[in-house]
């Protein structure tokens, strides 16, 4: 049974996202960064609010238990056994920033040699970037997912929820200073890692642990460099996302995405 079955509404909780988002939003006009990840500002610690809105939700819907049982199948462990599938959710980000950062160098637009932020500092950002993940994907995929699943095709599902993650972000983007075609490709880019987050999901049996390492992996870059956005294109890392994205449907088909056909 998965963490989110018998939620309302998919929609409650996209706009308790929203609502609950506001004070975060105006925390981002600070301009204020995180001392760990000077690229991510302080409007970061908003990935608490999927978290806390699906808690909410399921804690109104059913009281303190069904708001426990949420939890502990949302935080189940039991897909981590599946090495490929947690290999897959590990490696694929950081090879298409890495192809991304080689391109540019190619096109002859990359910064200077990568630099490495200091030890702890990394250790301390992976530590939150993976508790951020857990956060955010507690809520999309343990709580709106099955809602939407149950009435859309799992493409139009993870469609559905990477095109209301990547709004979640629009307003943030912005506030940091982010140019519109940044924030567009980057958008979009979000919207093919949905895509490939609900493949590792439903291809380990709802497994949030494989969604929330790579969710951080996406992440980890920002962490581990400290100055990678000048390594970074947003259109050429969404380019390189259409290739796995497209490997899925074409072989695992828009219906489940996890009916194999090759």
């Amino acid at each position: 049974m998965s963490a989110g079955q018998g939620s309302p509404s998919a929609w409650a909780f996209f706009g308790m996202v929203f609502v609950l988002s506001l004070p975060f939003y105006a925390l981002a006009a600070t301009e204020l960064a995180l001392p760990f990840a000077p690229s991510f500002p302080v409007s970061a610690f908003m990935v608490v609010v999927p978290l806390a809105a699906a808690f909410l939700l399921v804690f109104r819907q059913g009281g303190h238990l069904a708001a426990a049982r949420f939890l502990r199948l949302a935080t189940d462990a039991g897909c981590l056994h599946q090495t490929t599938w947690v290999l897959a959710a590990i490696f694929i980000m950081p090879i298409a920033f890495a192809l991304t950062a080689g391109a540019l160098w190619l096109l002859g637009e990359a910064g200077p040699a990568l630099q490495l932020a200091p030890s702890g500092t990394i250790l301390a950002g992976f530590v939150l970037i993976l508790l951020g993940a857990a956060c955010e994907e507690i809520g999309w995929q343990g709580y709106a997912w099955p809602g939407l699943k149950r009435r859309h095709s799992a493409l139009q599902a993870a469609l559905i929820i990477g095109a209301v993650w990547a709004l979640w972000h629009v307003i943030p983007f912005a506030l940091v200073g982010r140019n519109a075609g940044w924030i567009l490709w980057h958008c979009l880019a979000m919207v093919l890692m949905r895509v490939i987050i609900a493949w590792l999901f439903v291809n380990t049996a709802d497994g949030m642990p494989v969604a929330v390492l790579f969710h951080a992996m996406s992440n980890a870059v920002w962490v581990i460099f400290t100055d990678y956005a000048a390594h970074y294109d947003p259109l050429i890392l969404c380019l390189l996302l259409l290739c796995p994205a497209g490997l899925i449907l074409r072989f695992w088909g828009t219906d489940t995405l996890a009916q194999f056909t090759g």
